[in-house]
């Protein structure tokens, strides 16, 4: 029997090799010592259909949109080719400042080689990333990571919040096996699993996160605000650049948009600035992982799969798993 993997465009994805940049960093011991399979909740079935124990985290109702507040960390109990004409992206000086220290880079090896993405807090122990930043799709259940690991508002060779190793990984099942753009998104849990017994990072409480969001129609965003916020690897390596603008086109599962990125930048979010729909809160209504050469609108834009009902509950639901 042949299987067929559909093409992932690699070209314009926006993982890139660890070495792209200018410095090349010792991944941290922690991360080093970290090696992990697909979680249990994570094989079999599309998680869409999944029933996921962890019980779904709270959530609140605005304007009939449903959506996630995010935390600002003051509450601690709460392919250069998509550079789309003259490079608008902006440098982040100071990366301590929310949210710009609820993003980080990630670090992650697979099969001997290093890269680089872009993660997002989403809650205290849980980033929001591409899916291709955690499994290469093989037609079957997808081929994992060996070890990652998050440091949040990174700026060149300083950690100001250290670094969280990844302890288990989520992605949809449509990505895994099949490679599918519009669920290439995924759930990364930070900390530690020895012998079953997690410890969690628990950074979220002191640097805050974003909320999520999701809201029905094909053209629901188009026009709207976003911004889109990561750690190019065509820059000084660590530094994170920020680029806003509008949302060019809206489908039901995918946002298209001519905000600047480069590779490195897979899994930065794509975030309303004004928490419209969060309570104030930056807002995340999409996972950036594609440069232009998408079908479509996606032919001379930046392209990524939006927060919809069913990825929002799978997201939200997962994620609670881990604290």
């Amino acid at each position: 029997m042949t299987r067929h993997v559909p093409s992932l465009h690699r070209p314009s994805l926006h993982r890139v090799p660890r070495s792209l940049g200018v410095v090349v960093l010792a991944l941290s011991a922690g991360a080093a010592a970290v090696a992990f399979t697909t979680p249990a909740s994570a094989s079999g079935d599309d998680p869409a259909a999944q029933s996921i124990s962890a019980g779904q985290r709270p959530a609140i109702i605005v304007s009939g949109k449903k959506a996630t507040k995010g935390n600002d960390g003051t509450l601690p109990n709460i392919s250069p080719e998509s550079v789309i004409g003259a490079d608008g992206r902006k440098k982040v000086a100071d990366t301590t400042t929310y949210p710009a220290r609820a993003i980080g880079q990630i670090e992650f090896g697979q099969d001997g080689a290093q890269y680089i993405c872009t993660g997002w807090l989403i809650d205290k122990n849980s980033i929001l990333t591409s899916g291709h930043c955690s499994f290469t799709p093989d037609g079957v259940t997808g081929n994992v990571i060996d070890y990652a690991s998050f440091a949040p508002g990174r700026n060149r060779l300083v950690d100001p919040y250290s670094s969280c190793p990844v302890y288990e990984v989520f992605a949809p099942l449509a990505w895994r096996r099949d490679g599918s753009v519009k669920n290439d998104w995924s759930v990364m849990q930070l900390g530690t699993n020895n012998a079953g017994t997690v410890t969690t990072c628990d950074v979220g409480t002191t640097v805050g996160w974003f909320g999520i969001s999701w809201t029905a129609g094909d053209n629901a965003l188009t026009g709207d605000s976003a911004t889109v916020q990561g750690y190019p690897g065509d820059k000084a390596f660590g530094t994170q650049w920020t680029m806003s603008g509008t949302i060019f086109k809206s489908t039901k599962q995918m946002v298209y948009y001519k905000m600047d990125t480069a590779g490195g930048q897979s899994g930065s979010p794509i975030f309303d600035p004004t928490g419209a729909n969060c309570g104030g809160s930056p807002c995340g209504m999409a996972v950036h992982s594609y440069g232009v050469g998408l079908a479509g609108p996606g032919a001379n834009a930046n392209a990524g799969p939006r927060i919809t009902q069913t990825s929002f509950t799978t997201i939200t639901n997962y994620a609670a798993g881990n604290g």
